[in-house]
């Protein structure tokens, strides 16, 4: 993905595209609103998207996650890791998804510089 004008793009693309014909390429100009659908599940699928902030990606919170593919199904899944990592996260989170959390939610991943500005 590239944020920001085509030509740009197509420049930083130039090196990757000379280098020998790709199996697929892909790249192409999109909408902001139609990539952010492109993430969506297919529907049918229970899908709740939220993101949680590390610190750094230690030993414990690979572990944590590792200790979920045991549980899941064949054929495609998902986990949902975001309990496993509590000891790991720092509190913050990615906006977007966090919208129906409510307001203290997203006070608490602002960080208190940022809830206090606001106040």
């Amino acid at each position: 993905m590239h944020a920001g004008a085509i030509d740009d793009a197509e420049r930083a693309l130039a090196p990757v595209r000379a280098f020998g014909p790709p199996a697929l390429d892909s790249f192409a100009p999109v909408a902001y609103a139609a990539f952010q659908r492109s993430l969506d599940m297919p529907p049918g699928r229970r899908n709740w998207w939220t993101a949680e902030y590390l610190d750094n990606l230690t030993d414990g919170a690979i572990d944590a996650i590792a200790s979920l593919s045991t549980q899941l199904p064949a054929g495609p899944a998902q986990i949902l890791i975001r309990e496993v990592l509590a000891p790991h996260r720092t509190g913050g989170t990615y906006l977007n998804w966090a919208a129906e959390a409510g307001a203290d939610r997203v006070r608490a991943a602002s960080g208190p510089t940022t809830s206090a500005s606001r106040a």
